[in-house]
């Protein structure tokens, strides 16, 4: 047995059953149940090729930040164990259970329907969002500098609670005013398409409030707008990867080559049917860059799901079933603040949805407008 192999907890290997929670070619997360009835979760590095030698360190690493950071006074999961698995590693940690990222959370709290649909917990909109602040704050204080901090790194459990998870490649040196600028303007940018700007104002109050009184406070409009820059790179450089095998999407390369996006699935969802157009290989990638872009965005749309990149050239997505009815005022009305908020408007003509809603249409475009949030 090996040093690294010794860090395992007693019996963690014993797991009649597993779930897979997500994957892609670098990592699977699976939630294990072992015979003594526990619960974790386990993270399992496989990357492919030469990459696979880093795979020890990502575990180990990740690992290491965790345990810091709780000595550090921040809320995360326990770190359980890191074993070595024939030529992969696991990394097993506590389970939250019942917990759900902060994107999905924040998302389904300040959706425009969200005032008319049943909540799933107890926790309201401000209270999250004063949580959020505090986290923030109590991030800054401890030094953790992350480089990718977003809303599906930070999860919420049953009663309200927030938890930091996925610290690879974290960590820990005393923030100045401008590297925890940038800090907040890059979670920003990754919140703000789920939630809304009155959200992100309370928690920016509530991080001001928990932060010590004597430091410079960064200014809210500032973050905003460089925030909203930021989102527009972040989204140009995420179009291109929907064209290759990722998290997102995967490359079928038989018969011909065809991008298709996992989450469509096999079959449209009820209410919805799948249209395909045959075209020119520049009109098909311009069709699906408009409806990855308004995906990318959270936005109501005609759903992306397969795109060829050889001849003969398509693309393929699933629209509403009903008829041309157009939206009626007050969907129009609410997509036009999904769109406002993102700096966005649209050029054409919405579709409707069975509920009503306003849905942005396959051959529309979305465009920037020059007036920044």
């Amino acid at each position: 047995m090996t040093s690294d192999q010794s860090d395992s907890t007693a019996g963690s290997a014993l797991t009649p059953h597993s779930e897979d929670l997500k994957s892609n070619f670098k990592r699977t997360v699976r939630l294990d149940r072992a015979l003594d009835g526990s619960t974790s979760l386990s993270k399992h590095f496989h990357a492919p090729g030469l990459g696979r030698l880093r795979d020890g360190w990502r575990a180990r690493s990740e690992a290491a930040a965790l345990r810091e950071a709780g000595r550090r006074g921040l809320p995360v999961p326990a770190v359980l164990g890191v074993e070595r698995n024939g030529p992969s590693w696991t990394l097993r940690l506590q389970w939250i259970p019942g917990a759900r990222a902060l994107g999905e959370e924040t998302a389904a709290l300040t959706s425009p329907g969200a005032a008319r649909a049943p909540l799933r917990r107890r926790i309201q909109a401000p209270a999250l969002a004063r949580s959020v602040g505090q986290l923030l704050a109590a991030v800054e204080a401890a030094g953790l500098r992350h480089p990718d901090p977003h809303a599906q790194n930070v999860l919420v459990d049953e009663e309200g609670a927030l938890w930091l998870v996925d610290l690879a490649r974290s960590r820990f040196a005393p923030h100045t005013a401008a590297s925890f600028r940038r800090a907040l303007i890059h979670a920003c940018a990754r919140l703000r398409d789920l939630s809304t700007p009155a959200f992100r104002a309370l928690i920016f109050r509530a991080y001001l409030r928990a932060r010590p009184s004597d430091l410079v406070a960064p200014d809210p409009l500032e973050i905003e707008r460089k925030a909203t820059l930021r989102q527009r790179r972040d989204i140009r450089r995420r179009v291109k990867v929907w064209r290759r095998n990722s998290s997102m999407t995967v490359v079928d390369k038989s018969p011909s080559k065809v991008v298709r996006a996992r989450r469509a699935g096999d079959e449209p969802a009820a209410g919805w049917h799948t249209e395909r157009i045959e075209c020119s290989s520049r009109e098909a990638g311009a069709i699906w860059a408009h409806l990855v872009r308004a995906e990318l965005h959270r936005l109501p749309a005609a759903r992306p799901r397969r795109l060829a990149l050889a001849p003969p050239y398509f693309v393929e997505f699933d629209v509403p079933s009903a008829g041309g009815t157009p939206p009626a005022p007050a969907a129009l009305g609410a997509l036009a603040v999904q769109l406002a908020d993102r700096g966005l408007e649209l050029v054409g003509s919405p579709l409707t949805a069975e509920d009503g809603a306003a849905i942005i249409p396959p051959r529309g475009h979305l465009r920037f407008t020059e007036v920044l949030a």
